[in-house]
């Protein structure tokens, strides 16, 4: 979630893997009952939630062990840092409905042979 290109690759990619596992349609449409998301927009919509649940993960199950790093680097998170002005974004971008305030541009990405990965 610190990725910068983070809620664009959640409207870019993360939604079609959402339709191609069949809880969405390509219509932004209800698919089936349990259906998480109905569109781009309300996947990035829902990241602060998310996050707030995977934060609450976090601390509880192994105990906080990502503050370990924190203590590390003189109290700095980085990580956390990046996550929150995401989070914080996803949420301007909710208020508005304004999908177009993303506008970063997402790298792509070119498998070669094995697990090599090349981005352009």
């Amino acid at each position: 979630m610190s990725d910068r290109c983070y809620l664009e690759k959640c409207r870019d990619r993360l939604y079609p893997e959402i339709v191609a596992g069949g809880l969405a349609d390509s219509n932004m449409q209800r698919a089936v009952n349990s259906a998480l998301f109905s569109s781009p927009a309300e996947l990035v919509s829902k990241t602060p939630d998310s996050y707030r649940s995977a934060t609450t993960r976090q601390n509880d199950v192994p105990g906080g062990a990502h503050i370990y790093a924190q203590n590390d680097l003189g109290g700095q998170n980085l990580n956390l840092q990046e996550i929150y002005k995401n989070v914080s974004y996803a949420e301007s971008v909710a208020q508005r409905q304004d999908l177009s305030l993303l506008r970063r541009t997402v790298p792509s990405c070119v498998y070669g042979g094995g697990d090599d990965v090349m981005w352009h």
